[in-house]
């Protein structure tokens, strides 16, 4: 999805929502306090007239209408200020939310190919600068917009040709400054870009602290940190140089012009063209003329230095929206009859790689029936993972057709309920272990949460911690032995209780007590449980009702065991090699 210019603004502004009516109204009142600068001027010419002519009653009467003005106007512009404030708030509440609700949507490909910290940063840090500098850039140049053309008009009934002049001048300060602009975009990418380098080195770091520590690679991050950051201040010098530049140009060509306007309608005064206070009245009205162009053109300078913050953030929100709109091709769905399939794939084909030529899967067709136990094994690279993660909708086919229990897989919350996942590499999350099997769900009690603990055979490790189920966990799970993560795993899939329970090497990280009983577990399942897992241990085969073995994307063999045992050779070289 492209942006250009102000148009990603644009695109950001719409997220207001439901907030239009107070942003509306803030902008109105924005209104008072222009004209409130902009009245000042006409009361020090009024006060500069009166201490002139010596009319004290006429002085008085000015001060307390001044003041009464000066009081209603403070009002209304707290007021239009907390409006504003709160719509801004609200849109950037809609925008993270949004945010995050396409980061939630995102295919599993693609998240497996970003970087987490940078996620991260997009999600969160980038959408706040983003508003942030949105608010102050499009406010500000609202306002000072808003000063120019009412000062303009008040300084064209003193002397029209002046205004003019000035005016022309103000036009051609913004429009130097709109020159810098992209590269100041081009800067600000490239500076977002490289800070959140910074940000997925430190976190890769510290998640992989442990492997640091063992192979001495604090020299080889510390190098890697000090390059990012020498190109980070690198850009950061473009920056402030580029900005500076601009800055001062303006300031000098605002000044020159000012200087110049005074003189002239100094000599005005002179020539007894003007009173004192007309004169004061239009040096400070000509202020308000040039000005607002040099503060329209830093706030544009600011919008110019978000560009990045925002791009990043609406690239992942497009991305998102982009993923959920995308169809799978399907073909030749002939489908068996239903009552009796628990998994059908269909003349499925699948590319991890989508810049490699060959699929991993083509045309590739697997049913299993409801009750089935199936053990998925084949050498490291044969597509075992894959095949579950298809079946999951973990990965999206490309083309073909995939169900559970007559329902086609297309990553909905409706399929999703048919199974239990128990991944190869699985995740805790921050909070206690009772949550991490149970994740918040309130139709399960402690008593419900403990048998699933007991049938995954953690409930003997989790009593015998101090605070129970209720220990809390770390990021990761970082307290706790990857056996005894696994096993927390397994009793969260136990405790959904779905009718399709797939396992992708559920005993890979436990000794061979713990296996044992989760292998003792499997075979104890209720007969309509269906029930996929991949392993590499042929002590796990001996229950299953069927094995498929899969060779390089394909069934090369799929029988019982005895079967596969007495004729299938490929299975004999597995199972003697031991890489079943």
């Amino acid at each position: 999805m492209k942006h250009k210019g102000a148009s990603i603004f644009l695109r950001v502004f719409t997220y207001v929502k439901n907030g239009n009516n107070l942003l509306l109204f803030g902008l109105i009142l924005l209104m008072v306090d222009v004209a409130f600068n902009i009245g000042i001027a006409k009361v020090q010419q009024s006060f500069l007239d009166v201490l002139n002519q010596g009319d004290f009653k006429r002085l008085s009467f000015y001060l307390i209408v001044f003041s009464i003005c000066f009081l209603l106007a403070m009002l209304l512009t707290f007021v239009g200020y907390f409006f504003r404030e709160y719509s801004f708030s609200m849109l950037t509440r809609n925008f993270q939310f949004d945010t995050f609700s396409m980061l939630n949507k995102l295919p599993y490909e693609e998240l497996k190919g970003r970087h987490s910290g940078d996620l991260i940063s997009r999600a969160s840090y980038d959408v706040q600068d983003c508003c942030r500098h949105l608010k102050d850039g499009l406010f500000g140049i609202f306002e000072n917009a808003l000063q120019f053309a009412v000062a303009l008009t008040y300084l064209c009934f003193i002397n029209f040709p002046l205004a003019v002049a000035v005016a022309i001048t103000g036009v051609l300060i913004f429009f130097c400054s709109s020159i810098f602009n992209p590269k100041i975009r081009k800067i600000s990418s490239e500076i977002y870009n490289k800070e959140s380098d910074i940000k997925n080195l430190i976190k890769e770091m510290a998640q992989g602290i442990s492997v640091v520590k063992a192979y001495g690679l604090q020299s080889y991050f510390g190098e890697k940190y000090a390059k990012y950051r020498r190109d980070t201040y690198r850009l950061y010098r473009k920056s402030i140089l580029t900005n500076v530049f601009m800055q001062q140009l303006l300031n000098i060509m605002r000044e020159s012009v000012w200087i110049i306007g005074v003189f002239l309608i100094c000599l005005s005064a002179i020539n007894g063209e003007m009173t004192v206070g007309l004169v004061l009245t239009f040096t400070l009205l000509m202020s308000q003329v040039l000005w607002p162009f040099v503060i329209i053109a830093d706030r544009w300078r600011t919008l110019n230095n978000s560009y990045g913050s925002a791009y990043r953030a609406l690239d992942l929100a497009a991305f998102g929206q982009n993923s959920q709109s995308e169809k799978i091709e399907v073909t030749n769905p002939l489908l068996p009859p239903a009552e009796d399939i628990a998994v059908l794939l269909r003349n499925v084909s699948f590319k991890p790689d989508k810049s490699v030529e060959e699929p991993l899967f083509e045309s590739f067709d697997l049913e299993i029936r409801r009750g089935e136990k199936v053990a998925i094994v084949g050498a490291s690279g044969s597509g075992k993972s894959s095949l579950l993660k298809l079946i999951t909708g973990l990965y999206r086919h490309d083309s073909g057709l995939i169900t559970i229990f007559d329902k086609q897989v297309d990553g909905t919350s409706e399929v999703k309920d048919f199974y239990s996942y128990v991944p190869q590499h699985n995740y805790l999350f921050t909070g206690t272990i009772s949550e991490n099997i149970s994740f918040g769900a309130i139709s399960f009690d402690d008593d419900h949460i403990k048998r699933a603990a007991e049938a995954a055979n953690a409930d003997e490790f989790i009593s015998r911690l101090e605070q129970g189920y209720h220990t809390p966990v770390k990021e990761g799970g970082a307290t706790l032995s990857g056996g005894q993560k696994q096993r927390i795993a397994i009793a969260r899939a136990m405790l959904k209780n779905a009718p399709l329970l797939i396992l992708d090497e559920a005993t890979s990280s436990l000794d061979r007590r713990n296996a044992m009983k989760i292998q003792r577990l499997l075979e104890s399942l209720p007969s309509e449980i269906t029930c996929i897992f991949v392993t590499h241990s042929p002590a796990s085969l001996s229950f299953v009702d069927r094995i498929v073995i899969l060779e390089k994307g394909r069934i090369a063999a799929s029988g019982s065991l005895e079967e596969l045992t007495q004729r299938n050779l490929l299975y004999q070289e597995l199972f003697d090699s031991a890489e079943v």
